[in-house]
């Protein structure tokens, strides 16, 4: 017991020793540390940036050689692999007809809440519709289609005589935070419509096609009904002279622009 007792002593003794060596080094240490940042206060040259003395080049001369490196490295990619790319040349051959139109507003790389929105136009005369399915078309679209193009869709005159017979269609959406994902939502919504168009058209042949939204729309923008000096009928000038104030615009034939109710 008395060996047992005495090497347990001896073992709290060796414990207290390595904690007092502990607690010396690490006074010595923070000494140290203290010591060198007084050195540095102490010293201005620690801290202070050398006087340019014109043995380098500044920062913009490195930007220079940074492009001239870019400039090679791309050089040398032609070189070696522009042969290879080379074969894999194909002709262009654009597509021979694009109906469907994407409409989007970008502000320059800004972040603005209006530019995820995005618009689709297209004309209703290159869907796959039979003339029956048109008409259902058009009762399904509701006040997306009109006979006349969208004032923002940059649609021409003569793409219109060409393609508009059967009026437009548009939808647009904005609930959605990319642009690629509006898109994708009109183009399904257009799926959809063509599909429910096509099933059992020729039930709906007798229902007439509501262009109540049609007249609101040019009422509430007359612009085309206003009365000018060269929209006297031409019905009330005599025949004689019926082609030449049609050719000087003094006159013309009678017919709005709006659809028959």
């Amino acid at each position: 017991m008395d060996e047992e007792q005495a090497t347990d002593e001896e073992h709290v003794r060796d414990e207290e020793q390595v904690r007092i060596e502990e607690d010396e080094l690490e006074l010595d240490v923070r000494e140290d540390k203290l010591a060198t940042s007084r050195d540095i206060a102490d010293d201005p040259g620690w801290y202070e940036i050398p006087e340019f003395r014109g043995d380098d080049i500044p920062s913009h001369g490195h930007d220079i050689i940074a492009d001239e490196r870019q400039y090679i490295e791309y050089m040398r990619y032609i070189e070696i692999d522009g042969p290879e790319l080379e074969k894999l040349r194909e002709p262009f051959k654009p597509l021979s007809h694009l109906p469907i139109r994407l409409r989007s507003i970008g502000y320059g790389g800004q972040i603005h809440p209006a530019q995820r929105k995005v618009a689709l136009t297209c004309p209703v005369s290159s869907l796959p519709l039979t003339p029956a399915a048109r008409h259902k078309f058009k009762l399904v679209a509701g006040a997306r289609w009109s006979p006349y193009p969208p004032t923002d869709a940059g649609i021409t005159e003569s793409e219109h005589a060409t393609e508009g017979k059967e009026g437009w269609f548009k939808i647009s959406c904005e609930q959605f935070p990319h642009q690629a994902q509006n898109a994708k939502w009109c183009s399904d919504k257009l799926d959809e419509l063509v599909v429910e168009s096509n099933n059992q058209p020729d039930y709906y042949a007798d229902v007439p096609v509501d262009m109540r939204h049609i007249h609101v729309q040019e009422k509430k923008h007359p612009r085309h009904t206003h009365v000018r000096g060269n929209d006297f009928p031409l019905d009330w000038i005599p025949e004689t002279l019926r082609e030449e104030a049609k050719k000087n615009g003094d006159a013309k034939e009678q017919g709005g622009r709006l659809p028959p109710r």
